[in-house]
């Protein structure tokens, strides 16, 4: 499952090397064009899978048995709720924030200004 991406290109060029080709060319340049919203939107996803994840597993614990639970079954959800979540979410503020900016920043010929007008 890991090598996914790897493993139906090769299946795909065993049975149609042609079409294969042109699937992979045409990937490659949809991710040169939207992989970093592809990146962002899927770290905001999995960030909130598992806050909802850890907060159903959460109830299910306090629901089963209360503050006593088993060493083996609160670690994994430690785990989820601590590092995994809030590492997501992070890559996709970050990446939230720069396409932010990339869309106000206006090129110039010695490089990029950023600027917002209105009027309040």
């Amino acid at each position: 499952m890991q090598q996914i991406l790897l493993e139906i290109p090769l299946l795909g060029y065993i049975f149609a090397p042609e079409a294969t080709q042109d699937k992979v060319t045409r990937f490659k340049s949809w991710m040169g064009r939207k992989g970093r919203s592809a990146i962002v939107i899927g770290a905001f996803a999995i960030g909130a899978y598992l806050e909802v994840s850890v907060n159903s597993d959460a109830g299910s614990l306090k629901s089963t048995c209360g503050h006593d639970c088993p060493r083996s079954q609160v670690d994994p959800l430690v785990l989820k709720q601590q590092v995994l979540g809030p590492i997501a979410f992070g890559v996709g503020a970050l990446g939230l924030g720069l396409a932010t900016y990339t869309f106000f920043a206006t090129p110039t010929d010695g490089g990029a200004t950023a600027g917002v007008a209105g009027r309040f």
